[in-house]
């Protein structure tokens, strides 16, 4: 993955020896910031003084006239977006195109007329669907945190659901423990207005990954002894920073249980709720556009994943590179957290995401990446309960295996495809497991050992030698007169500059075929095409170790198999499983592509032939 142009010219402004260049850039833009807020001052005033009443409140510290200024001046291309801020952001509808996120088209479920339409159907039921979770304590905390919303502006109410209009629609919220907090959602799907929500793009973020890049690219430029500082900054509770469209306020109504008159509540939104996509969409174009300016002007280099930003920045630069982080936010308007556990000092060992980046081996152009120990526990702690109870709820096996997908990449992402599959059927079945089958329940119990012993993954900036790997299949009727009937595989191994290494051709024996599948199954040619990369990474380890490796096979079904790390074909699937858990200790990094037959070196030798080889 590479990082853009201008955060590599950040990273060699850094790298400049007397600092210079980087202190020069970060002066220059703190005083256009200040220079701006002053010039801009009766035009902030005007834009206020036209914004419907509830979007002012809720933008009262935003500078919206120094935010278009900035991304104009750097011509970025969603500079729109501050002014769609001060109209308030629409909460069904088609969304505005960013130009910013790739193109992609998913059209509405339903038209926005239908949703006011069936408004009072659709409240009707959510109301009526509103009660008790059956925990005194965690309705207490959801109608205390509503009220708190309440406090702080986000929310008007609580209102009794006979004060509702004929064309509102209600969404009910449901609270969701986190740690030592519950968090308020709100199901705008259950009422339907994000079905009535059109997407033009596919909203992406920046993930482990960018932030591996960001680190990756600084080392290659800087070479041994390079010290870096990481950390994140976290947007106070983000979505609640931005105000709906007044002509959406009507579709913004949420219906809460109130624990003390023991019946349902409703109160009405002015600010983006968490729950509706249109959200998600709204805020990552801001995100985005608040990283920009802070690459561009700024001279940071940082990364957004929705309102987290981690920083990275070079030893000795980190008073510096915090104030201009502080700078950015306040001069436009935005409200940091300031709590203790997520605004941290900068240091080698940081947070962001759940996931722990350890930079104490940069110097050495080593990077670690791994769970954090409450992560680890975490899983542990829900693992074990689902063994102690032998028993596996749809929902929580749903849940279970999205976490487990996130903390499993961080180790090394591919060899535990067997194991998630079937935690993830008991989600997709709909029904409560209860005994666990043997292979679930075999499943958790690798995938805990997994999370808790496996070691961080390492990123280093040490070459790593290519090679090219031909593999092929091939499956003919067994003839007793020709040794190479049957069932049979092949493979060479390439150097980075053409050089055959090793090769090898193999029949495999017939009462090993016959295990493959049914009784009645004739054809086994894409079960042979699947496993001679697994026997390659057995046989050639010596050479493959640390390596990076271009895999060609002749079969669709067969790379694509290998690329997805699972197969529908139970043994294809046993060999991809045992062929990805060499990988890992093996350090192997494979790409597979297709290769045409009459290209495919792999093919000779699985036929019997050698003698080009």
């Amino acid at each position: 993955m590479a990082v853009g142009e201008l955060v590599q010219r950040n990273i060699e402004f850094c790298n400049d020896p007397m600092g210079l260049q980087f202190r020069r850039m970060q002066c220059e833009f703190s005083n256009k910031l200040v220079k701006l807020c002053s010039d801009l001052k009766h035009v902030e005033v005007t834009i206020k003084q036209n914004m419907p009443e509830h979007v002012r409140q809720v933008l009262a510290p935003k500078r919206l006239a120094l935010f278009t200024k900035l991304l104009v001046d750097m011509d970025y291309p969603d500079s729109k977006i501050a002014d769609e801020m001060s109209e308030g952001f629409p909460l069904c509808g088609w969304l505005p195109s960013s130009d910013v996120f790739p193109s992609r088209a998913r059209a509405p479920e339903v038209h926005e007329d239908y949703l006011r339409k069936m408004a009072r159907s659709l409240s009707t039921r959510a109301i009526a669907a509103t009660s008790s979770c059956g925990c005194l304590e965690s309705d207490e905390k959801l109608w205390q945190a509503t009220l708190d919303e309440v406090s702080d502006g986000f929310l008007e109410g609580p209102f009794d659901p006979e004060a509702m209009g004929p064309g509102c629609v209600a969404s009910p919220r449901f609270g969701l423990q986190q740690k030592n907090k519950l968090r308020p959602i709100d199901n705008f799907s259950a009422s339907q207005v994000n079905s009535a929500t059109g997407l033009q793009e596919r909203f992406v973020v920046d993930s482990v990954d960018e932030i591996c890049a960001m680190i990756k690219a600084w080392m290659q430029k800087s070479g041994s002894g390079l010290k870096l500082l990481g950390k994140t900054y976290d947007m106070k509770k983000a979505y609640r920073q931005i105000a709906i469209r007044a002509e959406h306020l009507d579709l913004a109504w949420i219906v809460v249980w109130d624990p003390v008159s023991k019946k349902p509540a409703v109160f009405r939104m002015v600010t983006m709720p968490f729950g509706a996509t249109a959200s998600v969409g709204a805020f990552l174009r801001l995100s985005q556009a608040i990283k920009a300016i802070g690459i561009a002007g700024g001279g940071l280099v940082w990364s957004s994943f929705y309102d987290d930003y981690v920083c990275i920045c070079r030893e000795g630069t980190e008073v510096q590179t915090d104030r201009m982080v502080r700078l950015i936010f306040k001069s436009l308007g935005w409200q940091l957290s300031t709590d203790e556990e997520k605004d941290r000092p900068f240091s080698n060992v940081f947070q962001a995401l759940g996931v722990e980046f350890d930079l104490r081996g940069v110097p050495h152009g080593k990077l670690l990446v791994g769970n954090t120990s409450s992560k680890k526990e975490e899983l542990n702690d829900r693992i074990g309960a689902v063994l102690e109870d032998d028993s596996l709820d749809p929902h929580v096996a749903e849940s279970l295996r999205s976490r487990l997908l996130f903390a499993d990449a961080q180790l090394y992402g591919r060899f535990s495809k067997m194991a998630l599959q079937r935690i993830g059927s008991v989600g997709q079945s709909r029904h409560t497991e209860s005994p666990l089958r043997w292979e679930v329940k075999q499943s958790l119990e690798w995938f805990r050992e997994l999370i808790l012993s496996s070691p961080p993954r390492v990123i280093t900036c040490e070459h790593r030698d290519v090679f090219f790997l031909f593999l092929d299949g091939a499956c003919s009727a067994h003839d007793p007169c020709d040794a190479w009937s049957g069932t049979s595989v092949g493979a060479v191994l390439v150097d980075s500059r053409g050089k055959i290494l090793r090769f090898f051709g193999h029949v495999i024996d017939q009462a090993m075929v016959d295990t493959w599948g049914s009784p009645n199954q004739t054809q086994h040619v894409f079960e042979a095409e699947v496993l001679p990369y697994a026997i390659c990474l057995e046989v050639w380890q010596d050479v493959l170790c640390s390596s990076a490796l271009f895999a060609f096979v002749d079969n669709e079904a067969a790379k694509a198999s290998w690329i997805a790390g699972s197969a529908h074909s139970a043994i294809a699937k046993q060999v991809i499983h045992n062929g990805t858990r060499l990988e890992a200790p093996l350090d192997v990094h494979p790409f597979f592509s297709r290769v045409p037959t009459h290209s495919n070196f792999g093919d000779d030798p699985s036929r019997g032939r050698f003698s080009k080889l």
